[in-house]
């Protein structure tokens, strides 16, 4: 069996969950710590969404060219109601979680904050019109989930009546378009800048990764590229160096998060494998999204309480943060979530999915 043929054949990527869980704990030392510290790499947490980003735009579009190869059409209903099961029921638990917090115990100005954005966060367009009066709204990282829905919302249909060539090149055209705005300085109010500031290149790059991977030929080039055992080990080390530099370009960053993922699922057995696939990264990285949404709740509890004992302390921040966040998402995930995911087996696609499903819980 060749390479290609073990990669299309292969239902589950046993690296991308520890991935997830390498992601969620970047953010969160971002949140949490990283403002103590002097070096560069200590702020490069914000690049944990953008992993985030390159893994969803490549699972999401695998998964549609799966269905699409099998039954030679994308069932929308089902893909959105899938969907539907999985992000909706708890964001807004912990939306509304923190709408009561806030209007019983916050300050007058993070109140007005707060519910000054409280549409767009329920409507997941935080990312174009979330209102900032006092530096930044509680749950503004909604911005990073308003983004990905609006790509569920967007590529799914491309997918589903373009061709996989046409697709490819429309994906290509709006990362030549955002990487020309970018690169001619167009202010972010202006249309365009609207537009493209609000576009993740990671996504559209991990697109195009999920296209590269389907094709043979590419697959072959990519194989003799990043293929070897190797490769997710020299990737991940050139990222953090690159990483740990002043200055980065932008759409680099996002691209080479596309390619860490290819390294990871092109072939199953690679040097990273032993420790992106250890129970405590894969765990973490299965429970990633209900981290991601209750770790700022955590991150205030934490804070709260070493303040009262008398510490201030950021590392214990970080760790009281980490482990409280995923304490309350595996309680989530086992006595709340797992109820609305139950009923996802009910809208599979007409043949059995081709990716496994504990891989897609984004």
């Amino acid at each position: 069996m060749t390479a290609y043929e073990q990669f299309k054949q292969q239902r589950f990527f046993g690296s991308l969950n520890g991935l997830r869980f390498i992601a969620i704990i970047a953010v969160l030392w971002h949140h949490s710590a990283a403002s103590s510290f002097g070096l560069t790499l200590a702020h490069r947490g914000p690049e944990g969404v953008t992993l985030f980003f390159a893994i969803s735009g490549f699972l999401i579009t695998t998964l549609l060219l799966r269905e699409k190869s099998r039954t030679h059409n994308i069932d929308m209903k089902k893909f959105y109601i899938r969907r539907t099961l999985r992000i909706f029921p708890l964001y807004y638990t912990v939306l509304a979680a923190y709408a009561v917090l806030v209007y019983f115990t916050a300050e007058p100005a993070r109140f007005e904050n707060f519910f000054a954005n409280f549409l767009p966060f329920a409507t997941y367009t935080s990312n174009f019109f979330s209102v900032d009066i006092v530096g930044g709204a509680l749950f503004g990282f909604a911005w990073s989930l308003a983004a990905e829905e609006q790509f569920y919302m967007i590529w799914p249909w491309v997918e589903k009546y373009l061709s996989n060539a046409m697709a490819v090149v429309v994906m290509l055209s709006v990362v030549l378009f955002i990487y020309h705005v970018r690169a001619t300085g167009l202010e972010p109010q202006s249309v365009g800048g609207i537009i493209v500031f609000h576009i993740m290149p990671a996504i559209c790059f991990g697109v195009l990764a999920a296209h590269a991977l389907d094709n043979e030929r590419v697959f072959t080039v990519l194989y003799s590229i990043v293929g070897s055992r190797h490769a997710s080990l020299v990737l991940l080390i050139g990222i953090i160096g690159y990483l740990s530099l002043k200055n980065n370009n932008f759409l680099l960053t996002h691209f080479l998060m596309a390619i860490l993922v290819i390294s990871c699922v092109i072939r199953e057995e690679h040097l990273l494998s032993t420790l992106l696939q250890t129970r405590l990264l894969v765990i973490g990285g299965s429970i990633s999204y209900g981290m991601y949404l209750m770790h700022m709740l955590t991150m205030h509890l934490v804070e709260g309480t070493l303040h009262k004992v008398g510490t201030d302390n950021v590392l214990l921040v970080f760790i009281g943060t980490v482990v409280g966040s995923m304490a309350l998402a595996l309680i989530s995930y086992r006595y709340y979530e797992s109820y609305f995911l139950s009923l996802k087996h009910k809208f599979k696609a007409t043949a059995p999915p081709s990716v496994g499903a504990n891989v897609l819980l984004k």
